[in-house]
């Protein structure tokens, strides 16, 4: 049963990301939600059912005196506090319940799932990307559900089953890397090395279709991360197909366009709304989730940041969407998060093994940095398809450290 509660798990995972956002107008992706629900209440029947309670609490206790799950939880209680005042409460109370199921995920990967069924959830991840990317290759040529076009070049701009190409770019980048990484696995895995090659090729063509400025950006600071940290040779094989594809005139134009002011005027103007709201309500923010909702009233305030044709935009700067919604409170809150992540990544470069999970931890190391520079541009990691992910890493980074204690 305990098998089965890690394969549901999986099946959650495997779903977040391919289950659009909505399908003919309906909202389908509260159905992975029902999926991780099914996952805890089997967890907790088996519990019972071996007479286990006493575990659970055990399990609890531990998971909340870690001290990034402490930080997390206060975050999400900042969150939940921020509804009172915010002038979309149900919005601020949707976004503090996606939050929790983050934790929820965490806990599942801390205190439930040994080594092998972290690699089969690794194993998922890898699966998930190569469907992702085979969608995305198809949809290139068919064009079908690709709405999103590069007007400079009249070109459309893939985003396969994740909602928007800045999403699609910021996933290949958070999956290449541990990709890229698995490859150096020994020879017991070899169909798993092979697997991971043709994946993280097809991640990579991907992101250069999706044509999203800030995946470029953190692809590039990841691999400048790769070679410092853990030097060339793993570089090697990809250099040939990076070279191929980042010299396409498409993707060299999208890579100028980093520093054209006229591209970036949109973002700058936002930026500057983000701010004049951490202005007015600096101590707690305006409420979780209430950025868009006081987008227009702060656009009629300040016309001259207005961009014409957009009546609702989002921040795009995760640290300026926490500092306006949540204030300094809830933006000191979430940096005391990041850092902690970042301090557990150097313990984790100090003790890495030989293991499948280690080679994966290697890749997410150095993706992190990357990953926190996309979400200067863009809200990644409040978008769900990404940030579920990326909050499953952290919980098996965080892990890593409780397995090798057991030793």
């Amino acid at each position: 049963m305990k098998d089965l509660t890690n394969i549901l798990f999986c099946i959650y995972i495997f779903l977040i990301p391919l289950i659009p956002s909505e399908i003919n107008g309906k909202n389908y992706s509260n159905l992975t939600q029902i999926v991780l629900f099914l996952s805890v209440i089997l967890y907790v029947f088996q519990m019972i059912k071996t007479k286990k309670v006493n575990k659970i609490k055990q399990n609890i206790v531990e998971f909340v005196t870690n001290k990034i799950y402490i930080a997390l939880i206060i975050f999400l209680g900042i969150m939940v506090l921020s509804a009172i005042y915010a002038a979309d409460r149900s919005l601020a109370v949707k976004e503090s319940i996606r939050f929790f199921t983050y934790i929820v995920t965490m806990y599942l990967i801390s205190q439930c799932f040994d080594e092998r069924e972290k690699e089969r959830v690794i194993f998922t991840f890898v699966l998930t990307t190569f469907v992702v990317s085979v969608l995305g290759i198809i949809q290139y040529f068919t064009g079908i559900g690709a709405d999103v076009f590069l007007v400079t070049e009249s070109k459309f701009r893939i985003q396969a089953t994740l909602d928007n190409p800045n999403t699609l770019g910021a996933f290949e980048v958070l999956m290449f890397f541990p990709l890229l990484s698995m490859i150096r696995l020994k020879n017991s895995h070899n169909v798993f090395r092979v697997f991971a090659i043709i994946t993280s090729v097809l991640a990579l063509i991907n992101l250069v279709m999706s044509m999203s400025r800030s995946a470029l950006l953190g692809f590039g600071a990841g691999l400048v991360l790769l070679t410092i940290i853990f030097g060339k040779k793993i570089l090697l094989l990809f250099v040939p197909v990076a070279a191929v594809l980042l010299v396409l005139p498409s993707t060299i134009n999208r890579i100028k366009q980093i520093g054209d002011s006229s591209q970036n005027d949109s973002r700058v103007k936002i930026w500057n709304i983000a701010a004049k709201m951490i202005k007015d309500h600096p101590i707690g923010g305006v409420g979780n989730g209430n950025f868009i909702t006081n987008y227009p009233k702060y656009v009629k305030m300040y016309p001259q940041f207005k961009e014409e044709g957009v009546d609702v935009f989002p921040s795009h700067n995760s640290f300026l969407k926490v500092g306006s919604e949540l204030g300094f409170v809830g933006e000191l809150s979430f940096i005391v998060v990041l850092l902690l992540i970042l301090r557990e990544a150097f313990y984790f470069i100090k003790h890495k093994s030989e293991s499948l999970n280690s080679y994966f931890l290697e890749g997410f190391v150095v993706v992190i940095v990357p990953f926190l520079v996309m979400n200067c541009f863009d809200n990644i990691l409040f978008v769900p398809k990404v940030a579920t992910y990326f909050w499953i890493m952290v919980a098996i980074l965080f892990s890593y450290r409780k397995k090798r204690s057991t030793f």
